[in-house]
């Protein structure tokens, strides 16, 4: 399926509105092949000096995520956090999704993705790293997040922006209110994972509730995984 990029004036063109109806059904029918009903959503970035230790948090939180009907989402290119999940997900057995701009498809990890998305162009400017976050969210049902730095901080920020709106709907007994995305980000990692807690608490009132995030900061992989795995179940 190619990617129709064209220029911002024909963005909404309907080769594109076609590629994204087929990008939507293919989304759907390779998760059902797969008996995926959860996505869970690894950010952040992997310091050269602690790829051992960024290591380790991914295992332990992929960990909790085997043999379920869960798959793990990240922006499925190579280098830090996201290669490092794909990896260790495949390597558990745990199906894997990648969503990347234009910018981010030949660095994809295609050999290694069950379900690679490309996403199609903003409707202003071009397909650059960044543009795909939107997408990136929507998909999930949990996340963690390690580290991080601006780029990530766009996937924080519309995490926790996604969950206030989820929050208000429910406090307004809408009928298509939905759950939060439940997020913990491992704070130790600092980064943009701690500048979240920071935020949150920063901002007051029951983060759990309107934030999907643990009250107490997550410190490693599985403190993090446990508290998705819990709300979720």
């Amino acid at each position: 399926m190619a990617n129709p990029h064209t220029n911002p004036i024909e963005c909404n063109s309907p080769a594109v509105a076609e590629y994204r109806q087929e990008m939507r059904q293919r989304i759907n029918d390779v998760l059902a092949s797969l008996a995926v009903r959860r996505v869970i959503g690894m950010s952040g970035d992997a310091d050269p000096d602690k790829q051992a230790l960024t290591q380790d948090i991914i295992e332990e939180f992929a960990t909790h995520f085997i043999g379920g009907d869960y798959a793990i989402l990240t922006g499925g290119t190579e280098g830090g956090v996201p290669q490092m999940g794909v990896e260790t997900a495949k390597r558990l057995g745990i199906p894997t999704i990648g969503v990347f701009p234009k910018q981010g498809a030949k660095y994809a990890l295609l050999s290694q993705l069950d379900l690679a998305i490309e996403t199609s162009p903003p409707d202003i400017g071009d397909s650059t790293f960044g543009t795909e976050t939107p997408a990136f969210v929507n998909m999930l049902d949990g996340a963690t997040v390690i580290g991080g730095s601006y780029g990530t901080l766009t996937e924080v920020s519309t995490i926790m922006k996604t969950n206030v709106k989820r929050a208000r709907d429910r406090s307004r007994e809408l009928p298509d209110a939905q759950e939060p995305i439940y997020f913990a980000p491992i704070a130790s990692t600092g980064g943009a994972a701690s500048s979240a807690y920071e935020l949150a608490h920063s901002l007051g009132g029951d983060i759990e509730d309107s934030l999907g995030m643990p009250i107490l900061p997550a410190t490693d992989g599985r403190v993090a995984a446990k508290f998705i795995y819990d709300r979720l179940n």
